[in-house]
């Protein structure tokens, strides 16, 4: 019985979601068992009497007592099927007949204590229209029975006081029920209220985290307002850069937001400018007086105006929010929710921004990287290849197409070399080294490269039972790679020192000049110094006015 018992809880438990209607329909379910238990326990201990002492019974008790079974069924199918509704209505159907019967028997105050048991059933499963039925009926009924039964007896004085009583009595117990327990079921609806908001909350959330820019955080907050609270109308006003405010109202469902601009009422006491100069939630009533409801369509009851604050310093906007309903729908609880996602459109959108604000600032930097990047590139080919003609034109400078020098391991001595061996020809064409054998030994050729740019080669000669593995291949590369930087800075410090002697020695060719003082002693000493200078044998000025040509040769006029 207990296993069966569990299998219809779990079936219920399955069947409603509503946490009121699971526990109506649990208690119905436990109260239908404990009627059948008392069916039974009436069976052997009132009705088996009765037929075995061949006492008659009322038919209408004995069809009763037989249909109670069937009727107790019945309710349990529909509680179990999910139609919570008629279940509660024939379960209080049967409890209230059961009181009725015991009408039939006679008035005293039991009648009346019977009656309550019927009234706290109905008082804890109907709702508040249902239950006014209920009791218009139930003492229109009870009204009938015990006016027939009185008029019966004659006792007409009794029956007043009796239907007085048991309308005082109904009225009291309803009244008691719907004060305690009614509060409870209050209390439970708006918990699971607030439990359906925060799941909403939730939601809300996610969207916002999902958007991208402004008008998906305006689209994730209208779906919350509109769509999931189900007010009426929404609009926010943002201030733009310049502290103009701008109104943003949703023009259709996946559409952007149509942008108007605002004109703030100054009027001290609107309700645009107590939110913004308090900067707290105003709400707006039909009791406020015309110029709090300025903003207001004429459709709309009630309004809230929220301050979007960020960080609690800066102000953005205003969110505008109306209702047409005809009860007031900004309760306490509402109102902090309210201000909640307000405050998480305000962080999101200021995230937004600041993003957005970021992005910019690093797609300009990335462009600038990307144009120093082509600079840099353009400059390093440049260089590369100006360093192949800077040594070309050095070494041409000396007089030669190459230069070398040998370094016998005997004596360590450095002696100049022209030729140019066919091992290291073969390293300057390919630029890589090397390894051939050559008589009793090894010759490694490795050609000088610097950046990208062949200066030329070396060759390393090791005897023939030499390891030559990668690992003194890399040392041989490294070593050439050393030096070709040194190479490089050698020639650099050589340039640098013979651009120094020849700024050296124009500096005092120009001092020397610049102290003669008529133009014949001017061009003999610049003749002489030019010679001395440059190493010249002889040297020609010629001056060319417009009339007159004017030679010098070695500071002498011809």
């Amino acid at each position: 019985m207990i296993a069966i018992y569990h299998g219809w809880i779990e079936q219920i438990n399955r069947n409603y979601t509503d946490p009121i209607e699971r526990q109506r329909a649990v208690g119905i379910t436990t109260m239908l068992l404990v009627m059948l238990a008392l069916w039974f326990i009436s069976l052997f201990v009132f009705i088996a009497p009765l037929l075995t002492s061949n006492t008659s019974i009322p038919v209408e008790a004995a069809v009763t007592f037989i249909a109670l079974p069937m009727i107790f069924y019945g309710i349990h199918r529909l509680i179990q099927s999910g139609d919570l509704r008629w279940g509660r209505y024939a379960f209080i159907g049967i409890v209230t007949l059961s009181c009725y019967l015991y009408m039939f028997g006679g008035l005293d105050t039991g009648y009346i204590i019977l009656l309550a048991v019927s009234l706290i059933t109905a008082g804890l499963i109907l709702e508040e229209r249902e239950l006014l039925v209920f009791l218009v009926a139930f003492n229109l009924i009870a009204f009938l029975i015990t006016y027939n039964i009185r008029l019966q007896d004659g006792d007409v004085q009794s029956h007043i006081t009796i239907l007085i009583l048991l309308v005082m009595t109904s009225i009291l117990v309803i009244f008691l029920l719907r004060v305690f327990a009614g509060s409870t079921h209050v209390l439970v609806r708006q918990g699971q209220k607030g439990v359906q908001r925060m799941g909403l909350m939730g939601n809300f959330n996610v969207d916002l985290a999902k958007a991208r820019d402004e008008n998906g955080a305006m689209m994730a907050l209208s779906n919350l307002l509109n769509e999931r609270l189900l007010y009426s109308y929404i609009q926010l006003h943002l201030f733009d850069n310049n502290r103009k405010l701008l109104t943003h109202v949703r023009t259709g469902v996946g559409t952007r937001y149509s942008v108007t601009s605002t004109d703030l009422n100054t009027v001290a006491e609107s309700a645009f400018k107590v939110a913004l100069d308090t900067r707290r939630p105003v709400v707006i009533t039909p009791q406020d007086p015309p110029v709090r409801r300025l903003h207001l369509l004429p459709s709309m009851k009630y309004g809230m105006i929220i301050p979007l604050i960020y960080s609690g310093s800066e102000t953005i906007g205003l969110l505008d929010i109306q209702s047409n309903n005809l009860d007031f729908p900004f309760t306490t609880s509402e109102q902090a929710l309210l201000e909640m996602v307000g405050q998480d459109f305000v962080t999101r959108l200021k995230y937004i921004r600041e993003t957005a604000v970021l992005n910019q600032i690093l797609s300009e930097r990335n462009e600038v990287a990307n144009r120093l990047e082509k600079q840099i590139a353009k400059l390093t080919q440049q260089f590369e290849q100006s360093s192949g003609n800077d040594w070309r034109e050095y070494i041409e400078s000396r007089g030669a197409n190459a230069f070398g020098f040998n370094i016998q391991r005997d004596d360590m001595l450095i002696t100049p070399a022209n030729d140019l061996p066919d091992n290291l020809r073969t390293a300057l064409a390919s630029g890589e080294l090397v390894v051939q054998a050559a008589g009793k030994g090894q010759v490694i050729n490795v050609p000088i490269i610097l950046r990208g740019v062949v200066l030329g080669a070396m060759e390393f000669a090791v005897p023939k039972n030499y390891v030559i593995g990668e690992r003194q291949k890399d040392m041989v590369q490294i070593v050439a790679q050393r030096l070709a930087l040194a190479l490089e800075n050698a020639r650099l410090i050589e340039q640098s020192r013979s651009q120094a002697d020849r700024e050296h020695t124009a500096s005092e060719v120009a001092n020397i000049l610049i102290g003669q003082q008529d133009l014949s002693s001017l061009l003999d000493v610049a003749a002489e110094s030019f010679n001395e200078a440059l190493g010249a044998i002889y040297t020609h000025i010629y001056l060319e006015p417009d009339v007159k040509l004017s030679e010098f040769v070695n500071g002498e006029a011809r």
